[in-house]
């Protein structure tokens, strides 16, 4: 969903910032690839603060090393910023939003994804389980490396919160929607049919309502 999404809004001899851009620009699969999103940039900028995730990013045109609340740009200098699994860990939106409106030139864009407080398993996470707990739970069910699993705080992680961040840090909605992607236990077999089962009743009653991830377009006003 990401990916196409990318697709769509990487016009040719844009100015792009991905911010927490790690090491790749996104993982799907059937719309334009990586290298050729890359490719219609003029310019392809990277901004993270684990310098070595975006050394191995082979896309960017430039690496920056720099925080989502102070972002190391004048602004008005992109036309596009993107934000691919981040906002889960942000802990003062307003003030990242803020950020990159201010980078951002009028009637940029801002597409993110991210995990959505509707799903019923995310929003029990995000309420009862410290972020420690839940980074610990990140790196067994997911079995991502260490370096990897960052602690979550989710104040940017529903409709409802990105339409009130908006509206106090000039931003107009243009698309937000839910959807399902890989089960959270998909390296777990017997755990990843269970939830795989639940989710597909689940979506036949309420089609995305409860989906895992929320992706949003922002303008710039």
């Amino acid at each position: 969903m990401y990916a196409r999404y990318l697709e769509s809004l990487v016009e040719r001899g844009i100015h792009w910032l991905d911010v927490g851009a790690g090491s790749q620009l996104h993982d799907g699969w059937l719309c334009a690839g990586q290298a050729e999103l890359a490719a219609r940039a003029k310019l392809l900028a990277g901004c993270d603060p684990h310098v070595e995730h975006l050394n191995a990013n082979p896309f960017l045109t430039v690496r920056v090393g720099g925080s989502a609340y102070s972002l190391p740009f004048r602004e008005n200098s992109f036309q596009l910023v993107t934000a691919n699994m981040v906002l889960e860990h942000i802990e003062q939106p307003i003030q990242m939003f803020n950020e990159i409106r201010r980078v951002l030139c009028e009637q940029g864009r801002f597409l993110f994804v991210t995990p959505s407080k509707a799903n019923p398993i995310i929003k029990f996470a995000a309420t009862f389980l410290h972020p420690s707990v839940r980074r610990t739970l990140a790196s067994i069910v997911e079995r991502r490396e260490e370096d990897h699993v960052f602690l979550t705080h989710y104040k940017a992680n529903s409709v409802e919160d990105i339409e009130g961040i908006c509206s106090r840090s000039g931003f107009t909605v243009e698309r937000l929607e839910t959807f399902y992607t890989v089960p959270f236990t998909s390296q777990i077999p017997v755990l990843r049919n269970i939830e795989s089962a639940g989710v597909s009743a689940l979506q036949a009653l309420t089609g995305n309502r409860y989906g895992t991830n929320l992706i949003g377009v922002l303008r710039a006003n």
